[in-house]
């Protein structure tokens, strides 16, 4: 009896000793008084700050690094049990959130206006409900500036930060999935800078790009000199939603020649090199443009012999495409310029704004403010002549009832012989007027 006690008496004792180091995926994997790190393992030290719940803390000036001790869990108070750095605390957040994406938030402190917090790290992805937010201080006070992209993927978000490029023709988002996701991904209030400091490079290729047949939403942002703002070109769902896009390349450009549902409305796309919006074979898009200011952009790219600086459909017709209330105005060559570049033709493009008088102040487009240098016009056609090709009844043009040759050309029905038209534009004009190469 003995003999056999002994044994057990040994593998009683074998269960109670230390662990230190051993890996583990819950604070349950650990013995008493450990945790488990984020690094993983399971340590002393770990469990001398409180645990974080489900929103973790970075902060870079009184925050800790996994090395010091005592080890940072992510926690608000005390400080030092605060992330120094981003990297641990996302991959923290990813594990708490877990496969089903349980809503996580990673909230950076420390940074003023006047000494903004920097992370120039490389940063793991964002996970499907994980918030990163640089929300408590005034703006400005919270830069990422990686050398890479920061990619979401579906059900992410990040706010409250000035992103700028930490390498050279790199993208400042990247969404990224593997196939279509009802989970969008979020990206609110936060200013996008194309190049760093004095328009020297680095500089960012694109301040939002969608990889996949992604959902996608960019609310309430700020891109600054861009090459690109916005760019969905694999399908998927986009909503632009109160954004300002100045001083960049192109501003929003959409490809609908894969499924693709944008929405563009209430954003402002100004003083850019080239084509405020975009839209490449759209025959499998559905399109809302809606309350946009889209003004004084200039066009690189010729089209058929024209080209537009303000709204260009290129090549087909949008499935479905509802296009109201949009100010487009002073920019160079056309304003809107519809070109089938070879495209079987199909229905004509609506471009129809009001649907009757008493809607003309709510849903009417106003063109305005043409291009006198180039022979601009408020709707061009680029394809060939014969037949109506584009339907731009119910909007308002630069003079009363529109004429064709100087608000219009030939395959656009704007209205003046039925009178279905609205009251003339009366828009800010640049003068002088948008010197466009």
């Amino acid at each position: 009896m003995r003999a056999a006690a002994l044994p057990l008496a040994l593998a009683l004792c074998a269960c109670q000793v230390a662990t230190e180091g051993a890996p583990c995926s819950s604070a349950a994997s650990c013995p008493s008084g450990q945790r488990c790190g984020a690094d993983g393992r399971c340590s002393a030290s770990a469990a001398s700050c409180p645990p974080p719940g489900l929103a973790f803390h970075v902060d870079p000036v009184a925050g800790s690094d996994l090395a010091q001790v005592p080890e940072p869990t992510g926690a608000l108070a005390p400080a030092a049990c605060r992330f120094r750095a981003l990297g641990p605390a996302l991959l923290a957040a990813a594990q708490a959130a877990g496969p089903g994406g349980a809503a996580v938030t990673v909230q950076v402190h420390g940074g003023t206006a006047s000494g903004p917090a920097v992370f120039t790290e490389l940063l793991p992805p964002i996970a499907a409900g994980v918030s990163l937010s640089g929300g408590d201080g005034p703006d400005g006070a919270y830069v990422l500036q990686p050398p890479s992209p920061i990619v979401l993927v579906p059900g992410a978000s990040l706010s409250g930060f000035v992103l700028r490029p930490g390498a050279d023709r790199i993208d400042g988002v990247v969404v990224a999935c593997a196939g279509a996701s009802a989970l969008a991904a979020v990206v609110h209030d936060v200013r996008v800078e194309g190049a760093a400091p004095g328009g020297a490079p680095p500089s960012f290729s694109a301040g939002v790009r969608s990889t996949g047949a992604c959902s996608v939403t960019v609310k309430d942002a700020t891109f600054d000199g861009v090459a690109v703002a916005v760019q969905a070109r694999a399908g998927g769902t986009l909503l632009v939603d109160g954004c300002t896009i100045v001083r960049g390349g192109r501003g929003v450009w959409l490809d609908g020649s894969v499924p693709l549902t944008a929405t563009i409305r209430d954003t402002t796309i100004e003083q850019g090199s080239d084509t405020g919006l975009q839209v490449d074979q759209a025959t499998r898009a559905t399109l809302t443009l809606a309350g946009n200011t889209i003004d004084r952009n200039c066009a690189i790219r010729q089209r058929s012999g024209r080209r537009g600086g303000g709204v260009v459909f290129l090549g087909g017709t949008p499935g479905q495409l509802a296009f109201t209330g949009n100010r487009v105005y002073g920019n160079g060559y056309d304003q809107v310029l519809v070109d089938p570049a070879g495209a079987e033709e199909q229905d004509a493009l609506q471009l129809v704004g009001a649907a009757d008088a008493a809607r003309c102040a709510t849903e009417a487009n106003q063109l305005d403010c043409y291009d006198p240098l180039h022979g601009g016009m408020g709707v061009a056609w680029a394809g060939g002549q014969g037949g109506v090709h584009v339907a731009a009844q119910g909007n308002s043009w630069a003079a009363g009832p529109p004429a064709q040759g100087a608000d219009y050309g030939a395959g656009v029905d704007a209205g003046a012989a039925g009178g279905w038209y609205c009251p003339a534009a009366v828009l800010p004009c640049p003068q002088p007027p948008v010197a466009c190469p």
